[in-house]
């Protein structure tokens, strides 16, 4: 399917997110869209997205952390 104009992907996100975004603006939706007005929405979609990505890869690597009284609570 070809894409007349794709916007550019949020700076700095994860590769993973910016395969996301290009993979959106191909889909088929994406010809129901209008560009001017659900850009600023979808940017917000995939910038939580990465920022999602982002934390759960932190907890992955630490699923539980001490808590303020030292014990083990889930991160």
């Amino acid at each position: 399917m070809s894409v007349h104009w794709l916007p550019g992907c949020p700076p700095g996100v994860l590769p993973g997110t910016a395969n996301r975004w290009r993979s959106l603006w191909r889909s088929r939706v994406a010809q129901a869209w209008d560009r001017s007005s659900d850009l600023p929405a979808l940017t917000r979609y995939i910038l939580l997205m990465d920022r999602w990505l982002r934390y759960d890869e932190l907890v992955r690597q630490a699923p539980l952390v001490r808590g303020c009284k030292d014990q083990l609570r889930a991160n």
